[in-house]
C-alpha cells in the first residue's frame, strides 16, 4: 500500500496559532474515549436550532465495523500533544460510482468534526479545516490506488453539510 500523508497543520482558534496534527487509525478504544464520551458532553440541546444529525453516531461502533477490513478505512485527526481527536471519517476504497459503475472511487460514508470546530460560538473553540483535511486524505488515498482521486461524499440533509 502507498504511504499516505499523515501530518496536517490546523489553526487553533483560541490561540490564533497553527498546531500540528496527525491523521491516525481510529480504533474502537480511541473513538470511545476521545469522541463518544467527549464531543457532545458540553452540548446544550435546548439552545440548538436543530439537533445535529450526527450527535448520536457511535464512533466506537463505526471503528469496530472497519477494524481489520481492507476496504473500509476509519481515521481521525489527532492534535499533537493534546490527547484530542477533533475529526473522524469512515470511507470505503474501490466503491462503484453513481454515474459510471465501472469507474471506481473512494466513498466517504461518515465524516464529522468535533462540535467545537463547526463555527458555533464555544467557550473553547476548536480547529476549522478538520473536515477538509480528512476529505483530502480520502482523495489522496484514491489517487494512490489509481482511482485518479475520484471520491464520493455522502451528505446528511443539513444545510451546512450540503454546503460543505
Amino acid at each position: 500500500m502507498a504511504v499516505l500523508p499523515d501530518k496536517v497543520s490546523l489553526l487553533e482558534v483560541s490561540s490564533g496559532r497553527n498546531v500540528a496534527a496527525k491523521i491516525v487509525e481510529l480504533t474502537p478504544a480511541l473513538a470511545r474515549t476521545h469522541i463518544d464520551r467527549i464531543w457532545w458532553s458540553d452540548f446544550d440541546e435546548a439552545s440548538a436550532e436543530e439537533p445535529p444529525e450526527d450527535r448520536d453516531w457511535k464512533w466506537a461502533d463505526v471503528a469496530a465495523r472497519a477494524d481489520g477490513s481492507r476496504d473500509f478505512i476509519c481515521v481521525g485527526v489527532s492534535i499533537t500533544g493534546a490527547d484530542e481527536i477533533c475529526g473522524a471519517m469512515r470511507y470505503q476504497t474501490g466503491a462503484a460510482t453513481f454515474f459510471n459503475p465501472t469507474d471506481l472511487a473512494n466513498e466517504v460514508m461518515l465524516l464529522a468534526t468535533a462540535p467545537t470546530s463547526r463555527g458555533r460560538p464555544w467557550a473553547n473553540p476548536g480547529y476549522p479545516g478538520v473536515g477538509s483535511a480528512l476529505l483530502l486524505r480520502a482523495v489522496a488515498h484514491g489517487d494512490a490506488l489509481g482511482l485518479q482521486g475520484r471520491t464520493v461524499l455522502r451528505s446528511i440533509p443539513v444545510k451546512a453539510t450540503i454546503r460543505f
